[in-house]
C-alpha cells in the first residue's frame, strides 16, 4: 500500500511541475514585479531518514550534507543523493548547515538552542556560540551560509523575517527585513553573483537576493515543505530537500 501511496505521490509532484510556471502563491510582495525563471525537474531521491531540513553543497569535493530534523544528525551524500556516513553529531533541533571551503568544515544553526555549531567532517565540535536574539517559539532561525569574506549569514523563519549578519566574533553586526515571502526556510549564497538563494516553504518558492537590489528573480516550486536548497553552479543544478516527503529533488534552471 505504501508503494502505491508513492507512485501516486510521485506521479501528482511531476504534473505539479509542469504547471508551476502558471500557478503561483499568495505573496507579501508582487511576485509580478520580479522574473520568473522555470525549474525542470530531473529527478528524485528518497531518502532514507526523516525530516530533511538544510542541506549543503561542496563542488570541490562533490559530497553534500543534509541535516535530519527526525533523529537530529548530518548526513553526507554523493551527488547521486545516496548516503555515505552519518556524522557523530547530535542536536536538538537541527534547521540549517553550511559547508566551509576555506578547511573543509561544515558549519550548522540549531533551533532549538540558537546555537551555531562549527563541526569537522566527522561531526566533532571545533566551536559553538548562541546567538542572541527574540523569537517567537519555532519561528527561530533555519537556515545558515557563509559569504565570500566568510561572514556568515542566518535567516529567521518568520516574525521577524530577518537575514542576520555576524561579524568576526560571531556576534550580530548587520540585519535585513525580508518582506517577499510568507516564511523563509533555508539559505544559500552564490560566490559567482554575489546574491542569496533564499527558499520559502509556504510560498513554494525560492529568491535570488542581493543587499542591493533585493530580489532579482523568483523560482516556484511545484509543492510545499521544501526546507533546504543548495546551488551547484558547475552541473546548473539545485538541490532541493522537503522535509514533508523525505525526497531530495534535482532541479535545472530554465529562463523563460
Amino acid at each position: 500500500m505504501k508503494n502505491i501511496y508513492r507512485a501516486f505521490r510521485r506521479f501528482l509532484f511531476f504534473i505539479l511541475v509542469g504547471i508551476a510556471g502558471v500557478c503561483c502563491n499568495k505573496q507579501k510582495s508582487t511576485e509580478s514585479d520580479f522574473p520568473r525563471i522555470e525549474l525542470q525537474l530531473i529527478s528524485v531521491k528518497v531518502l532514507p531518514f526523516t525530516e530533511p531540513s538544510g542541506i549543503a553543497f561542496s563542488e570541490s569535493m562533490q559530497k553534500m550534507w543534509i541535516v535530519s530534523g527526525g533523529d537530529q544528525h548530518i548526513y553526507m551524500l554523493d551527488t547521486a543523493g545516496n548516503v555515505e556516513k552519518k556524522l557523530s553529531y547530535t542536536g536538538i533541533d537541527l534547521e540549517g548547515i553550511s559547508f566551509d571551503a576555506t578547511d573543509s568544515t561544515l558549519w550548522i544553526v540549531d533551533e532549538g538552542t540558537k546555537e551555531v555549531v562549527h563541526l569537522d567532517r566527522k561531526g566533532n565540535v571545533l566551536f559553538r556560540k548562541i546567538v542572541e536574539y527574540t523569537t517567537l517559539p519555532n519561528k527561530g532561525p533555519e537556515g545558515i551560509t557563509l559569504g565570500k569574506n566568510h561572514e556568515i549569514y542566518i535567516v529567521n523563519e518568520r516574525e521577524p523575517g530577518i537575514l542576520f549578519e555576524l561579524d568576526s566574533t560571531y556576534s550580530l553586526s548587520k540585519s535585513y527585513q525580508l518582506n517577499f515571502a510568507l516564511d523563509y526556510s533555508d539559505i544559500s549564497y552564490d560566490l559567482s553573483t554575489d546574491s542569496f538563494f533564499i527558499l520559502s516553504d509556504e510560498s513554494g518558492a525560492f529568491y535570488q537576493w542581493n543587499k542591493q537590489q533585493g530580489v532579482i528573480n523568483v523560482y516556484p516550486l511545484p509543492n510545499m515543505k521544501n526546507e533546504g536548497i543548495a546551488y551547484n553552479r558547475q552541473r546548473n543544478l539545485f538541490y532541493i530537500v522537503n522535509d514533508e516527503t523525505a525526497e531530495l529533488y534535482f532541479f535545472k534552471a530554465i529562463k523563460y
